[in-house]
């Protein structure tokens, strides 16, 4: 199963990201606000969640026949966590998520750190210039043109190698926190990492 989770984050060209995404998808999910994307993006929700403080009182009524969870607006969890509960029931294939990142930096790092938390499920966050993931212990990362290769550590990571890169490393631990694993550069067709224990976030992206 394929699912598109759509926040209520910043997408600056609908063009641009969509042509990112899957011809289909099995559901997609608006993230309260998220439908307020829908239209320029040319989908159709199958599930709405969220307290719905974001969503515009006329894209709300629109899709009035969509399937909704709705929560109170005072809880413990974020819109988009919830929603992360939600499906990983379902045992996806693969995730995609956009409009997750935005002005609100708390939401946004937020949302980044579910990467971790749910690192069972095939994730992919994008916007249109970068993609995110969890980095697991044996990861190969394919080369895109024009692209950086960045490890974003969310603890101390031992034994850290990177191979096939423009700075390698070999066995690194790294004390977090550090930047020094951003903008790498991958040579050849795919990187390669590895590393004994810690969690790591993957990012690839271009200017």
């Amino acid at each position: 199963m394929k699912i598109l989770l759509i926040g209520s984050g910043e997408i600056h060209s609908y063009k641009k990201l969509k042509s990112k995404l899957l011809l289909t998808y099995d559901k997609v999910i608006a993230v309260d606000g998220g439908a307020n994307h829908l239209e320029g993006l040319q989908l159709k929700p199958s599930l709405l969640v969220g307290d719905f403080d974001s969503i515009d009182d006329d894209i709300y009524k629109c899709y009035e026949n969509v399937k909704r969870e709705r929560y109170p607006s005072e809880k413990d969890f974020t819109d988009s966590e919830l929603a992360f509960e939600i499906i990983k029931n379902e045992a996806p294939d693969l995730v995609h998520i956009i409009g997750f990142w935005g002005s609100r930096w708390d939401h946004s790092l937020s949302n980044l750190m579910l990467l971790v938390k749910y690192k069972t499920i095939d994730i992919i966050m994008m916007d249109e210039n970068n993609e995110a993931m969890y980095c697991h212990k044996n990861t190969t990362i394919k080369k895109k043109k024009g692209h950086f290769l960045s490890l974003i550590p969310f603890n101390n990571i031992s034994q850290l190698t990177i191979k096939q890169v423009k700075y390698p490393l070999d066995k690194k631990n790294i004390q977090w926190p550090s930047s020094l694993t951003l903008s790498n550069e991958i040579l050849g067709e795919e990187a390669t990492i590895e590393y004994q224990s810690g969690d790591i976030a993957v990012i690839i992206s271009k200017d």
